[in-house]
């Protein structure tokens, strides 16, 4: 980790947690760590066994994307934030791109050249998240 920290995404699901887990981490070959609230080291009482107390998605570049189905019955939404990846892998875009839209992601813009990367896309996935999908230059950093 350097200096500054790190900052992760952590994103609540209103009940469908497991599911976005289990969908990232196959878009990613990550396996995703799960835990429900009938492996919390303490009773939760009154709490859904299958609720999603926290999850996560580590990956290599030491990077994770977080997440749980949130407290009680709050209303999931994600209107004002996109999450980006980025890899220089052409093969890897595409087949990123591919799973989604497989999976219902309803494209907000093609997948396509622009001038600050070889393709850039934005996309909406099954679970209401935007997506900002982009092919960079090799050599590529994000500071």
């Amino acid at each position: 980790m350097n200096k500054h920290g790190r900052i992760d995404s952590y994103i609540t699901f209103g009940g469908q947690c497991a599911r976005a887990a289990k969908f990232y981490g196959e878009l990613w070959g990550v396996e995703p760590k799960i835990m429900y609230a009938k492996e919390a080291p303490v009773p939760m009482e009154g709490m859904d066994p299958e609720h999603v107390m926290h999850a996560s998605l580590s990956f290599d570049d030491g990077t994770s994307l977080l997440m749980s189905d949130g407290q009680g019955e709050q209303e999931f939404s994600a209107r004002d934030i996109s999450l980006s990846w980025t890899s220089t892998n052409h093969d890897k875009v595409m087949k990123v791109w591919q799973k989604f839209l497989d999976a219902g992601a309803k494209v907000l813009m093609p997948l396509g050249p622009e001038f600050f990367a070889k393709q850039y896309g934005l996309l909406q996935d099954q679970f209401g998240l935007k997506w900002m999908i982009i092919e960079a230059e090799e050599g590529w950093r994000a500071d």
